[in-house]
């Protein structure tokens, strides 16, 4: 099998596999239809770190600050995020989960975590792995070339 004739086979898989991720979360996902798909990447990008900058979630959405100071704006009024002045830099406004988004992103990814262990749950311990280790690698090469890009 030649690398296109296999880059299209994994795009289809990986297009499949994403519908039937996406169409088992929706009941989980329900909370999560009001906001725009940059406001939930915000929220998880806010819970990865624990606390974030409005600096850092700037950069990490590829936004302006203005720009990224009106996506908080509406997600602190929604209840979603705190704003805390950072005690070491008055000029920084630290960004934490409030306890509604820490809840509802736990409950989703509780759920999302348990269609993947159904789907896997074929597969032996060994094949686990070497998925594991597959996913890496493709991930690992992705943000190699992101870096010199």
């Amino acid at each position: 099998m030649s690398t296109q004739s296999s880059a299209r086979t994994i795009l289809l898989l990986m297009q499949t596999l994403t519908r039937q991720l996406r169409k088992h979360a929706d009941d989980a996902t329900h909370q999560f239809h009001e906001l725009t798909m940059l406001q939930v990447q915000a929220l998880f990008f806010v819970r990865e770190q624990g606390k974030s900058s409005m600096t850092e979630l700037a950069r990490e959405l590829s936004m302006s600050g203005p720009s990224a100071t009106s996506l908080v704006d509406r997600l602190v009024d929604a209840g979603w995020l705190n704003r805390h002045d950072d005690p070491n830099d008055r000029r920084v406004t630290a960004l934490a989960l409030s306890e509604q988004a820490t809840r509802e992103l736990t409950r989703h990814l509780t759920r999302k975590t348990e269609r993947v262990q159904a789907l896997v749950q074929h597969l032996s311990q060994r094949e686990q792995q070497e998925f594991i280790t597959l996913l890496e690698k493709i991930v690992n090469s992705s943000s190699q070339e992101e870096a010199h890009d």
